[in-house]
């Protein structure tokens, strides 16, 4: 067994709980130890040292980005891609078959091959030839409109391609993809006062990497489509559960989609060994995917029953529909109106969406080259990069508003392997005992005990 060390990265769950929020859904997820404080201590600055992929070339970016800032974002995106390669090789690389149907939008639907679970030597090889491609395709900008109500980090938009030697060489669209002009500021300025908040820091850089390869999966399916037709709504392969390729490509990451802040509002989420907090006020959660509380709202929902069938339209309401849709124009409609873009889901979304809080350190491991070259290599992206789910909020979706099931009679949605704590909370099987320690200390131990140290 390896000795003690203590210069590694250290993290411990202190008793105790903040001043109450006066909201009854934030106090509830404090007061049954969903919310907790991690005290972290020894942290480590971002050393990345990968080699930039080219579909982050800095030749592609605007002038009014600061390429050098985002040296970390991009490094960490690389290793994303490279974790994701059969993703885009499904994408880039596979024929799409066509469904009779189409969506409301009447956008046709097509559905990729599963992606394969490891890639051999051609496919590798095709991929990366491909992403070669889609790199001299997408352009880089910064979204200065800074639309308060625009809550993504950046969003990817097709861009028509008139240079024709060019375009038989892409097969499609071009791309470009738009940095949030505040969510690239406060990550700028996290990255030069990191010295003072490395939590801050490490979850601005995670969330603006992520981000990115989300928007160039967007990139990646409009190298498939024809500028002269509608780009049509993808599925990446038969396990996918709705048309928002960026997300489904996305949730492969960590198995999950990463919610971040305005889910749960927590002052003291994050605490370094000095006692002060973190500007991070809210726990780094895990959302299953397809969130239907979270995420998906941002989009219109079309079940299968609501798709349309032309096959069964007359040949006027196949033209009028056809116009429709031409004169919509729908991506630049999208933009300029803030109009919900459709997202086809094949099956009725579950009524339930469970959320799952992380330890900081999972996070923190990866902005360290070690992690790449020994853990991942060692134990496979998906053992080394999937969190562990421990803890886990129930919502129930309804009309009226998302409510949490506090319920233990209550097993829908429950996963395989877990059960429902007295509490409510969602917890891995084999906890039950530390389950009723860790909760009579977070319940019952005052405030003034979280910083007072322990007995050796």
């Amino acid at each position: 067994m390896s000795e003690y060390n203590p210069y590694l990265p250290q993290s411990r769950v202190l008793p105790g709980s903040p001043a109450r929020e006066h909201n009854f859904q934030h106090d509830f997820a404090r007061d049954v130890g969903f919310c907790r404080t991690e005290q972290l201590a020894n942290l480590q600055d971002s050393d990345l040292t990968n080699t930039i992929h080219s579909c982050f070339h800095p030749s592609r970016f605007s002038n009014i980005v600061r390429y050098q800032d985002l040296d970390q974002v991009l490094r960490l995106a690389s290793h994303f891609l490279e974790v994701l390669l059969p993703e885009f090789y499904t994408i880039l690389c596979t024929t799409p078959e066509r469904n009779r149907m189409t969506g409301t939008d009447g956008r046709p639907i097509e559905r990729f091959v599963e992606p394969p679970m490891q890639l051999n030597a051609q496919q590798d090889f095709l991929v990366r030839e491909q992403l070669e491609l889609l790199a001299c395709s997408v352009d880089y900008g910064l979204d200065i409109s800074q639309d308060p109500t625009t809550l993504v980090a950046a969003t990817c938009c097709a861009v028509p391609n008139d240079d024709a030697v060019a375009r038989a060489i892409r097969r499609g669209m071009c791309s470009t993809i738009s940095l949030n002009h505040a969510y690239y500021t406060r990550y700028v300025y996290s990255y030069y006062e990191r010295k003072n908040d490395l939590v801050r820091y490490n979850f601005y850089c995670l969330e603006m990497a992520c981000s990115v390869v989300h928007e160039l999966a967007h990139a990646a399916a409009n190298l498939r489509c024809n500028q002269y037709e509608q780009r049509p709504h993808y599925f990446v392969g038969h396990t996918a559960k709705t048309s928002e390729e960026g997300f489904e490509v996305e949730s492969k990451l960590f198995g999950g989609i990463i919610v971040g802040k305005g889910a749960y509002q927590y002052n003291k989420s994050y605490v370094y060994a000095d006692g002060r907090p973190s500007e991070i006020s809210w726990p780094i959660v895990l959302a299953n995917w397809p969130d239907a509380y979270t995420t998906l709202p941002a989009y219109s929902i079309t079940t299968a029953e609501n798709l349309v069938d032309p096959s069964k339209m007359n040949i006027d309401e196949v033209f009028n529909a056809f116009e429709e849709a031409k004169d919509a124009k729908y991506a630049q409609v999208l933009q300029s109106t803030g109009m919900a873009p459709e997202v086809i889901v094949p099956a009725v979304l579950p009524a339930y969406a469970i959320q799952w809080n992380t330890d900081f350190l999972h996070w923190h491991q990866m902005f360290q080259d070690s992690f790449w070259d020994v853990k991942v290599r060692s134990m496979g992206p998906r053992a080394a990069m999937w969190p562990v789910q421990k803890r886990g909020i129930r919502w129930q979706l309804r009309p009226v508003g998302p409510r949490i099931v506090t319920d233990t009679d209550n097993s829908a949605s429950v996963p395989e392997g877990y059960y429902v704590q007295f509490t409510g909370l969602v917890r891995l099987k084999g906890s039950e005992q530390a389950d009723l320690q860790d909760l009579h200390g977070h319940l019952f131990k005052s405030e003034s005990l979280a910083h007072a140290p322990r007995n050796s």
